[in-house]
């Protein structure tokens, strides 16, 4: 009876020291601006993260301009860059007036304005490192920010040593009969990884069109070594959606409610319908986009109804697809 109860009590000492001598699992601490920024939207924000900066590329809420310590009278410029100083942590930004240039405000046709901020490493463009605010069209509130912002950039040398003729050079031997579109431009060019931040360099853009071919290549070239970085395709790169609605009707394809490169409207039904027709894009290219225009409709009704299928514009000699959007109000 005795050994029973001693081996007994080493079975239950033993997962007691296991338990002891496990470290603790902790979770990294959540940047302080993201519980600012759900205060200041009333706890109602939707957050699209970026797998590779871990730092939110589209972000959809209401946030009061009041909120974050400005004006409604202020100039939308001024209240896009306090905004971005606000939630600084959140994006990696360390001070948004020295890493982020005003480059456009502009107004769309329902009165909402949208600020495009530059991010600049010391003085120099970041390639793709570009943020969208977007304000109500009566200039109370931020309804949403999209952000390519790369943080974290370490460039330790950001004065070019091959010389902008020589990046021409190089980017000409790669398409011989290329016509000169733009560039030798410096840029910091974010690196492809999962930190593109610290494996960004400094490069010269160089974009080259031959008709013949036909080709429209932008060459990114190593502004220190020399080498050829990256060579992007610009011919069959652009999306361009243009999605309409039929405000209740039948007649399509209705009013254009937004175009390709336009910010959100505010009318989640035509957002919605506007991201999806993008994602349905990609997918029936399969990657390899072709420029042509997609058009979609949003077809609301006042009660439950059968599907009704909006044909989306495809390019010629592709397989023909649908797009279905449908409200119920």
């Amino acid at each position: 009876m005795k050994r029973f109860v001693a081996l007994s009590t080493i079975v239950l000492v033993v997962p007691a020291a296991l338990v002891i001598a496990r470290p603790a699992v902790s979770q990294p601490p959540l940047p302080p601006a993201l519980g600012q920024l759900r205060q200041d939207a009333g706890g109602e924000v939707e957050i699209t993260w970026n797998p590779r900066t871990g730092t939110p590329s589209f972000i959809r809420g209401r946030i009061p301009l009041s909120a974050i310590g400005v004006d409604s009278r202020v100039k939308p410029s001024t209240a896009a860059t306090t905004l971005m100083d606000r939630y600084a942590s959140l994006f990696g930004v360390r001070q948004a007036s020295s890493e982020l240039k005003v480059m456009r405000d502009e107004t769309d046709a329902r009165g909402m304005r949208h600020v495009t901020l530059q991010q600049v490493y010391q003085g120099i463009e970041v390639y793709g490192g570009s943020v969208r605010v977007h304000l109500s069209a009566d200039g109370q509130d931020v309804v949403a920010v999209s952000s390519g912002f790369v943080p974290d950039i370490h460039v330790p040398d950001t004065l070019p040593r091959i010389p902008a003729d020589q990046a021409l050079a190089a980017a000409r031997k790669a398409l011989p009969n290329g016509i000169l579109l733009s560039g030798p431009k410096p840029v910091i060019y974010p690196g492809r990884g999962e930190r593109p931040g610290a494996s960004a360099k400094l490069a010269w853009l160089v974009e080259l069109r031959d008709d013949v071919i036909p080709a429209r290549h932008l060459y990114v070239v190593d502004a220190i070594e020399g080498t050829i970085l990256d060579v992007l395709d610009r011919i069959y790169e652009a999306r361009n959606r243009r999605t309409y609605d039929a405000n209740h009707g039948y007649i399509l394809p209705g009013a254009l409610a937004r175009s390709e490169g336009q910010g959100p409207t505010g009318d989640r039904d035509v957002d919605n319908a506007h991201d999806f027709a993008g994602a349905t894009y990609d997918d029936v290219t399969s990657g390899a986009p072709t420029g042509a225009t997609v058009t979609t409709t949003v077809v609301r009704r006042l009660s439950p109804l059968p599907t009704m299928a909006v044909p989306v514009r495809m390019p010629t000699g592709m397989v023909r697809r649908r797009s279905t959007v449908t409200t119920s109000r």
